[in-house]
């Protein structure tokens, strides 16, 4: 679950209201973040309810980047927030975007620190065929497995090495000329390969 859009950073009692919610759902992850001082005040919260929190990786804009963008600027968030209830929900795309590693290496640099694995593709394409620019990159969204996005074998591959039993959540892409359903069949499959090939 996550409460954008509700003040759970500024209003501590808005916050815990949230949690009995997520909690009467059974959630075991918020996604949130912010300020690392309100934020580790909110881990700290959160954690008695046997609820984590985390942020996922994910690209800014050009003039202000994401401070979770790159590796190295995910580690500085996570150090500045400093708390075990705290962590990444890992986004390989957005790395991918970005330009920074996704692979085992980082994987390794941070693992005790995913708390959630966010599988979505974004491939590098031409100017023509781009849905949206960055770092003088153009990208689309594309199907896992397509040619020209992140390698997910060799994240699956470094998850298994790191003993990563977490949820994998899919954010499928949504082409215009293909019906939801079937994508997310695709999306089932391959990964259900993927998985199975790492075995």
């Amino acid at each position: 679950m996550t409460p954008r859009g509700y003040p759970v950073l500024e209003d501590e009692s808005f916050f815990i209201r949230y949690l009995e919610l997520a909690k009467k759902f059974s959630c075991q992850i918020l996604k949130m973040g912010g300020d690392p001082e309100k934020t580790r005040k909110c881990a700290e919260i959160a954690q008695k309810y046997a609820i984590k929190i985390g942020r996922n990786n994910h690209i800014g804009t050009e003039d202000k980047p994401g401070i979770t963008e790159t590796i190295d600027r995910t580690i500085n968030y996570l150090s500045k927030i400093n708390h075990p209830n705290f962590g990444i929900l890992y986004d390989p795309s957005h790395l991918f975007v970005s330009g920074s590693d996704y692979g085992p290496e980082t994987i390794c640099k941070i693992k005790d620190k995913i708390f959630y694995v966010l599988v979505q593709y974004l491939a590098e394409t031409n100017k023509e065929n781009a849905e949206f620019k960055f770092h003088n990159r153009y990208f689309k969204e594309g199907i896992i497995g397509e040619p020209n996005g992140p390698e997910f074998k060799k994240v699956f591959s470094a998850l298994k090495q790191i003993n990563y039993r977490g949820y994998i959540g899919v954010i499928p892409s949504r082409p215009l000329d293909k019906d939801p359903k079937e994508v997310a069949k695709i999306y089932y499959e391959k990964i259900k390969q993927i998985l199975a090939e790492g075995e």
